[in-house]
């Protein structure tokens, strides 16, 4: 995490990477028709102590893409900046930077911070915005088919798929908030195996009723950044093509999702 100060037009500017391990928070405060969904967010829970101590007029959180609420960000974590507006805190010491960052770390269990305060120069929050297109990113999904579907062809098909294109359709569950377009992205890679008995553990309220026609596997892939993974795996009725179901010639959905590595070198 990185302090910018910048005296000139009196504003703070937080940067570094979190860490999110739950899958009912959302990156940013999450309001529908004025009343929130969530009792608070990663917004909240990093910029509040942050606005508190500084006592800045306003905020706004920056960050390289974003997870669902229901995504966990794993580390090395997501690069975000925070921008505080006329701060009434104009000098910290690194002992003052040491403190609000245990402020925030030991404040929650739901997120971590995981790196120091340091100071940057503005201009490096350019890099936020490129890398949510022109980096890689990573991710590890928990997914189930049918068992019958799980063979030779199946796990061999996994191993190979590398460098090529998809289109996607905005997803029908973005409609509401984003512009109708298709978009071009690359998968860089995939690798798939059988889930653990341990990965299941945490979903046995999910999974307990499903028949054992099924399986769950765990399928790694490295895309280019602003690939929507969910729909590549289950298709979105089509709008995502060539999608996991077409290419590997059956049905495939998925359970849960991480996201494991943005390469962007930050701060």
């Amino acid at each position: 995490m990185t302090f910018i100060i910048e005296f000139n037009n009196f504003v703070f500017c937080m940067t570094g990477r979190y860490v999110k391990y739950s899958r009912r928070l959302p990156q940013t405060p999450w309001l529908v028709h004025g009343k929130y969904r969530t009792e608070t967010s990663v917004q909240e829970l990093i910029c509040l102590p942050l606005l508190t101590y500084t006592r800045a007029e306003s905020l706004k959180f920056l960050s390289s893409g974003r997870e669902d609420v229901d995504v966990r960000m794993l580390a090395p974590g997501r690069p975000f900046a925070v921008e505080l507006v006329n701060p009434k805190i104009t000098r910290i010491t690194q002992h003052q930077l040491g403190c609000l960052h245990e402020e925030i770390v030991k404040k929650t269990n739901k997120i971590q911070i995981t790196n120091e305060l340091k100071i940057l120069a503005k201009t490096n929050l350019k890099i936020l915005k490129q890398g949510e297109i022109s980096k890689s990113k990573s991710y590890r999904a928990l997914c189930i088919c049918r068992k019958e579907d799980l063979n030779l062809f199946f796990i061999n098909k996994l191993q190979t798929m590398k460098q090529f294109k998809i289109i996607q359709n905005t997803p029908v569950r973005v409609l509401h908030r984003r512009t109708l377009s298709p978009r071009e992205r690359t998968i860089y890679e995939i690798r798939g195996r059988l889930a653990y008995p341990h990965e299941l553990n945490s979903f046995y309220q999910l999974i307990k009723g499903i028949s054992k026609r099924y399986v769950f596997i765990v399928i790694d892939l490295k895309t280019q950044a602003g690939t929507y993974i969910k729909e590549f795996v289950h298709g979105d009725f089509g709008r995502t093509y060539p999608n996991l179901c077409y290419l590997l010639h059956t049905e495939i959905d998925l359970i849960a999702l991480d996201v494991t590595n943005i390469s962007v070198k930050w701060p």
